[in-house]
């Protein structure tokens, strides 16, 4: 479905164009005809670099069975369905265990599986998510609503279930006697041995629900589950969330032959949140006991302890303090033994672990030094800090032993313990964020715990004995360790290399390869390399942000100049200048064969970083991104075969906005804007993630009316603009494009629009991908003038 808008006095319609602009409007933005080149011999084909199929192969979903004997993975088969696939490490041989098309003739997604899958941003239907018996015999898994077994003995699935209410979030326990699920809402166990169903809560309605995860935990705080086993599988803690206060949002979701309104209970800015509460119920008695928690807002956590204790980390609403509580399951008392607190926001996180039984724990804070289990704020200049703590008889916590970290690495991730040995294997980025690796520490080297609180310690702890990098190479990577943390897999790939999936033992040595499901296609590595660049940002402390130049093949005299183009996702958590392949490398690989320079660049938010970096958006959405994007142009005006004069930008999502906000700006750096999804309202935004960065004040307050693209910035723009956005987007609100395009026609301002019918925020799809790529290379050729190929 394409729009075709004409700017105001312009009459005619150019041929063969889905979606135009006036030509006396594009020719304003350009130096003149376009130059004729030599086509080079290597030229990108539009449809494989969309559907990303020049790349390796893709999995997803690593997990290694109980016992180590194999690996399972997710990848996509026949159908477009994905399957699960083994890889037995002793015969070395890699095979599909089920086929999604072998079980179910079409696959049926019931809306609260289609909501799972958007929310943790799964393109491919199918076995979407697996579990492994405790005993590493039997494979768990949902597929079209019903739960499926598959046995490595027999190599067969056996079908649970068969009704039309879908089991959801099925578990084993921990001893694999029992399965638990959500089903209608309320919490049900199954007893694997009798196959007798028993509910362990009752009275769920459309508003209350237990066991499952609330809207934005699942969006903002990386929690998808609402209910955890205890160790010892005799206990179960859930959540109760109650919706009946959040208000309701009404969308309408339009698709090419229809159109529903679809109702949602979405919590944004200034409004309702949920009402969450944490039980515990005994499977002996079916009786549940409610934790006694002190004032909160969210529960973004909850992990067990011990079987005779849980913890609970819970948020206020501004999300300036996290606090860390551990209850009684049978009483409910619960206590404080820590508390974080930061004027900004406390950065959410996974890694806790208890060690010895609950005795001492692992915590990453990015207030340190501190006086761990006091309230005082940090004064901490690094982004994380991995501490060890102990705990007292009473409960209470002992001074800290920081983890110590090499010169020129930040913390990234806890991902094991190995209690026996007594070492720690964590992640850590180096390169400035672009490569991160594996690192251990033998914490039997810390000293004995202090009696008293620790003040005054300074960072880094300078007893790096126990502390060794275990890979070094500077590729991004991902790690996956085995049960009896012997071995581990990694997952890794630089800008153009294929995906491995390498077997190496903890010394870091290379035990086997995996098999490639598909290997990339060769002529991704005989591309251009692009190559990495630091931009200088205009501040007293010498900031510099990552990027990744995409440099056009220089076939003409030296006098031609190109185009460029800044790709920017920026904000919170924005990363994506980093040594590994992705699809997005080849969108912009296509661009350069076109005539573009183009720029990959990471503006200030980023965790891998130092704190000041991390914490720059804070009430500043709409000026600090401008100021780096700025800063990027800046930059490639300066290289001598840019055209400063034919810079645009694009984004998606916050990308989308920092563009608006960007070409919106004072300077008039952008010749075009092409922007995919953004959000230009904050306050239609969810609470969590919004009222984290710009407050809870809503749209009255300073942060909000200095975010909010108006009128007023509107009418800065003298670049042409084209607005993206999905028509059943239940993340980003397709009204946040419709205010954009009001406002724009208000002001009698010209633009372009591109809506996808029943797309989500995402935009998933092969033939969606192929168009969006299309119309991004032809609005910019139209708007930017690179040179075109002889034939």
């Amino acid at each position: 479905m394409g729009f075709l808008l004409i700017a105001p006095g312009c009459t005619k319609k150019c041929p063969g164009r889905t979606v135009v602009s006036c030509p006396s409007v594009q020719n304003t933005m350009t130096t003149g005809g376009r130059i004729k080149i030599p086509r080079p011999n290597i030229f990108l084909d539009l449809e494989k670099v969309a559907t990303g199929s020049y790349l390796s192969g893709s999995v997803r979903g690593i997990k290694w069975s109980p016992t180590g004997s194999h690996l399972t993975f997710l990848k996509t088969g026949d159908r477009g369905l994905t399957e699960l696939w083994a890889y037995n490490v002793s015969s070395r041989n890699i095979s599909p265990l089920v086929k999604s098309a072998s079980l179910v003739q079409r696959v049926h997604e019931t809306e609260s599986e289609k909501a799972s899958r958007e929310r943790k941003r799964i393109a491919e239907r199918g076995i979407v998510s697996y579990f492994w018996a405790p005993d590493g015999k039997s494979i768990l898994f949902p597929l079209s609503g019903d739960l499926y077994l598959y046995t490595l003995a027999t190599g067969k699935a056996r079908r649970l279930t068969n009704d039309k209410d879908p089991e959801i979030d099925p578990t084993f326990s921990p001893d694999g006697s029992h399965m638990a699920w959500v089903k209608k809402g309320n919490l049900q166990i199954l007893n694997i041995r009798s196959g007798k169903v028993t509910p362990l809560t009752k009275g769920a309605t459309k508003t209350r629900f237990f066991g499952l995860s609330e809207f934005v935990a699942q969006e903002e705080m990386d929690r998808y589950r609402g209910y955890w086993w205890a160790p010892d599988g005799k206990r179960i803690a859930y959540l109760d969330v109650d919706e009946s206060k959040v208000r309701v949002r009404k969308r309408l979701d339009v698709d090419a032959e229809a159109f529903r309104v679809s109702s949602q209970r979405y919590p944004s800015v200034a409004t309702p949140n949920a009402l969450v509460k944490v039980a515990v119920v005994t499977l002996a008695s079916k009786k549940s006991v409610y934790m006694m928690l002190p004032g909160y807002e969210y529960i973004p956590r909850v992990k067990w302890v011990n079987s005779a204790e849980v913890s609970v980390q819970t948020q206020n609403r501004q999300q300036t303090i996290l606090k860390l509580n551990v209850c009684d399951p049978r009483k409910g008392a619960c206590r404080v033994i820590h508390t974080e607190r930061d004027s900004k926001w406390v950065e959410l996180h996974k890694d806790l672990y208890f060690i010895d039984g609950g005795r001492r724990l692992l915590w990453s804070t990015e207030n340190y030094p501190l006086n761990f289990g006091g309230s005082s704020i940090g004064s901490g200049k690094l982004a994380r800090t991995l501490v060890l703590a102990t705990r007292t008889q009473k409960g209470r916590l002992l001074a800290p032993h920081p983890i110590p970290m090499m010169s020129g690495y930040t913390f990234h991730r806890l991902l094991a313990v190995d209690e026996k040995q007594q070492i720690i294997y964590f992640s850590a980025f180096g390169d400035m964020g672009r490569s991160n690796h594996l690192f251990s520490y033998t914490y039997g080297t810390l000293p004995t715990p202090q009696s008293r609180a620790w003040s005054g310690v300074q960072y880094p702890n300078s007893n790096t004995s126990g502390l060794r990098i275990i890979t070094g190479a500077l590729r991004f990577n991902r790690f996956t360790i085995s049960p009896d943390k012997k071995t581990f897999l990694e997952t890794t790939s630089d800008i153009q290399t294929d995906t491995q999936l390498i077997i190496k033992n903890m010394g870091g040595s290379q035990l086997a390869v995996l098999p490639q499901i598909r290997p990339m296609d060769p002529i991704v590595s005989r591309l251009p390399r692009p190559s990495f660049v630091s931009i200088p940002l205009s501040d007293k402390n010498g900031t510099a942000l990552n990027g990744l130049l995409f440099s056009p093949r220089p076939y003409a005299s030296s006098s031609v100049k190109y185009p460029a183009i800044i790709f920017v996702y920026g904000g919170p958590h924005g990363h994506m200048v980093r040594r590994q392949s992705s699809k997005y490398n080849l969108w912009s690989q296509y661009l350069a064969e076109r005539g573009f320079y183009v720029l990959h660049v990471d503006g200030r938010g980023g965790l891998y970083r130092d704190r000041q970096f991390a914490k720059a958006p804070h009430k500043d959405f709409g000026s600090f991104e401008v100021i780096d994007s700025e800063m990027a142009a800046r930059y490639m005006s300066k290289l001598p075969r840019v055209d400063e004069s034919r810079i645009g930008i694009w984004g998606w999502s916050y990308g989308g906005y920092a563009v608006l906000a960007a070409l919106s700006g004072t300077r008039n750096v952008f010749r075009a804007g092409f922007a995919v999804a953004p959000p230009t309202d904050w306050t239609l935004y969810d609470t969590h993630y919004t009222e984290r960065y710009l407050g809870t004040g809503g749209k009255s307050s300073a942060p909000y009316k200095k975010s909010l693209i108006d009128s007023a910035r509107l009418r800065k723009l003298s670049a042409p603009l084209m607005v993206v956005h999905g028509m059943s987007d239940d993340n980003v609100l397709l009204i946040n494009s419709l205010r954009i395009i009001k406002k724009m026609q208000d002001i009698k301002h010209p633009f372009e629009m591109m809506l996808y019918p029943g797309k989500a925020h995402s935009l998933w799809g092969n033939s969606t991908r192929v168009h969006l790529i299309s119309q991004l290379t032809a609005f910019f050729i139209n708007h930017l003038s690179p040179p075109s190929f002889t034939p």
